[in-house]
């Protein structure tokens, strides 16, 4: 292949690329500008967890990145408390870092274009999956790759923008299972599930488990286009598989293990100097600074 030839390849990916990336994001801003909704005008999708939790917590982590608060604990709550397992569950997507280009009256509009961002990043991750998948087409890869970003769980989902991160990932994930059933490599598979346990280990197992399945129905497509892969071939892939998601789970340690163990862990009577065992309290939404109520069984 001449450079020329080449350099019109790589601008012809690109372009289809931008257009990809461009056309949920489009959408997203139609349906704002026909609803009115905000920045195009007074209504809004904060609504629900949106509007009284994740406003509050976005402006927290901005006071974080900035310096102003530590990320680790807080005293916002009693005599404070730990804030690993808020970060970990609603914060950790890398898309959160833009909050620190907004202004704290602006947090509604940060909302709005991470949300973009992330339907934009859906479009081409699920647009590669299907091209390497099943070789299709520029043109039906990226019809197809449209109708899941815009499908009707992504659309309900838009008050809830932490979950949207999975929907980036699960097409990797997916990629990554095939190419270790078909050919053995495993590192797409590795990377992508720990990046989705890191970013929210919530939608994280819920991705796992839906990825146990998939790696299932590759092995058997597999077992039918190569009757002599056979049982022992299945055995092999299902512990190259288990090992995966066990390197996938050792990578993520860094953040799972302090977020289960600050869920598991309850030491406001020890601050207070009450005996734990002298009370019967029981905790709700402790994960985060202000969201922290106790309340006597």
């Amino acid at each position: 292949m001449t450079g020329a030839a080449r350099l019109r390849r790589v601008a012809a990916a690109a372009g289809w690329g931008v257009l990809g990336f461009a056309l949920p994001v489009l959408m997203l801003a139609a349906v704002s500008w026909w609803g009115g909704v905000y920045p195009f005008g007074a209504a809004s999708f904060l609504t629900e967890d949106l509007l009284y939790q994740y406003v509050d917590f976005f402006t927290w982590f901005r006071a974080v990145l900035l310096g102003d608060e530590s990320l680790f604990y807080s005293t916002a709550q009693a005599l404070g408390s730990n804030t690993w397992g808020l970060y970990s569950y609603y914060l950790a997507s890398p898309f959160n870092l833009l909050v620190v280009a907004f202004p704290v009256e602006d947090v509604t509009l940060f909302v709005w274009v991470i949300t973009a961002l992330k339907l934009g990043c859906v479009q081409l991750a699920m647009t590669w999956f299907l091209r390497r998948r099943f070789g299709l087409s520029r043109g039906a890869a990226l019809a197809l790759a449209l109708a899941f970003t815009w499908s009707s769980w992504t659309a309900t989902q838009l008050r809830n923008p932490l979950w949207l991160d999975a929907l980036i990932l699960l097409p990797l994930m997916a990629l990554g299972a095939w190419a270790l059933v078909r050919e053995g490599r495993w590192r797409l598979l590795v990377g992508a599930t720990a990046a989705s346990i890191i970013v929210c280990w919530y939608t994280g197992y819920m991705t796992i488990l839906f990825l146990c399945c998939y790696a299932v129905f590759e092995c058997f497509l597999r077992c039918v286009d190569e009757p002599g892969f056979g049982w022992r071939g299945v055995a092999r892939t299902a512990l190259a598989f288990a090992a995966a998601m066990v390197g996938a789970l050792a990578l993520a340690a860094f953040t799972f293990v302090p977020t289960v163990l600050a869920m598991m862990g309850d030491v406001s009577g020890r601050i207070a100097g009450e005996p734990v065992s002298g009370l019967r309290w029981g905790t709700a939404n402790c994960m985060a600074p202000g969201m922290c109520m106790e309340v006597i069984k």
